[in-house]
């Protein structure tokens, strides 16, 4: 969903007179405000920063080695092999079908990232079940817009979770597993991946 039909969108929310009353009563508008200028536009209340936090010394593959990633997921013998930028670092988990991907994102504009995808995810697929997203609590910053740190999409086997500025991206395939036991290993995960990060340097 684009920033522009975001805002329209909230303004007409925020039109619609209370219940009760003739149509021409007072309606509140509903402000969300941000500390820092709005040099696009938008204020929204929860963006304490817009500075890329990076992964330098947050390489996935180190933070998270093969072993632990097998103990969550039940599956021995998977190798890890890494790609790792200045902002991006992904590490993956394989052997034979069993694949697990987990992404650590810190590049700039990370909360208002998050919140662009997780919108935009919902009005393109709430009609489809597999690809609608579904927010998960106590993963990431459940203090964040929508009031989840995280998502889940079925039909990806993906989780996507927010916390201390950076985004990670649990991807959780193992043959024969539930949809509900992969959500809870990607779960796993991305809350490990967020305990074993450098905390949130300020801007």
């Amino acid at each position: 969903m684009s920033r522009l039909l975001f805002l329209v969108s909230l303004v007409a929310v925020a039109a619609l007179p209370g219940c009760g009353g003739d149509s021409g009563s007072n309606a509140t508008t509903t402000v969300l405000r941000s500390s820092l200028s709005a040099s696009n536009g938008e204020e929204l209340e929860h963006d304490t920063s817009r500075d890329a936090q990076g992964v330098d010394g947050d390489s996935v593959c180190r933070l998270i080695p093969a072993a632990d990633v097998e103990e969550v997921v039940d599956v021995s013998g998977l190798k890890a092999r890494t790609t790792d930028s200045l902002d991006l670092s992904t590490c993956r988990y394989s052997k034979g079908e069993a694949n697990v991907r987990v992404i650590l994102d810190g590049a700039a504009d990370a909360t208002r990232r998050y919140f662009n995808q997780q919108a935009e995810a919902y009005q393109k697929f709430n009609t489809i079940p597999k690809l609608k997203p579904h927010n998960v609590r106590h993963v990431g910053d459940d203090s964040t817009y929508g009031n989840a740190g995280a998502y889940w999409t079925i039909g990806r086997a993906q989780l996507v979770a927010f916390k201390a500025d950076r985004i990670a991206r649990v991807t959780v395939y193992a043959p024969g597993q539930s949809d509900a036991r992969r959500k809870g290993e990607a779960s796993d995960l991305a809350k490990m991946l967020f305990d074993r990060m450098k905390p949130e340097q300020d801007g």
